[in-house]
């Protein structure tokens, strides 16, 4: 059974209550977790002392964020991390959406970082390679940010 980004949450999953596992995905539709080895569901366990958050929920305080990240296998963990931020309300600048086929795509980046609120790179060896884009553009927000 294979789930869909919409389906899927970013947050770690805890052991099955019914038999154990630790293979659990979080069903946003659903609000549970559910069991792919034994397909049970259950609620999210509380945690001592925490407070309850729904993290589908909106966010009453939307950002724009730039992507950076390398076009190699974990562009899936990506797009989860797009479509998660996406449903809480905030913007998210990703090459592939926001640069045109005939566009200076130097420009458009560099556009993009500025534009932004925040950054968030996803590094890996790809994306850090020599040469590659994803350090320089970690280099304009961080000077951007002020740091």
């Amino acid at each position: 059974m294979e789930e869909s980004a919409s389906e899927v949450s970013l947050i770690p999953s805890p052991q099955c209550p019914h038999c154990g596992s630790k293979n659990t995905i979080f069903k946003v539709k659903a609000k549970q977790y559910e069991c792919l080895d034994c397909e049970v569901r259950f609620d999210p366990p509380r945690m001592a002392g925490s407070l309850a958050i729904d993290l589908t929920q909106k966010t009453s305080d939307p950002k724009k964020i730039f992507f950076s990240y390398g076009h190699d296998k974990n562009k899936i963990l990506v797009d989860l991390f797009k479509t998660d931020l996406e449903k809480r309300g905030h913007s998210v600048w990703i090459d592939y959406k926001e640069i045109g086929t005939w566009a200076d795509w130097r420009d458009q980046i560099t556009q993009g970082i500025n534009d932004s609120q925040m950054a968030i790179a996803f590094l890996s060896k790809h994306a850090t390679r020599d040469p590659g884009v994803c350090r320089q553009e970690v280099a304009r927000a961080i000077v951007k940010s002020g740091v």
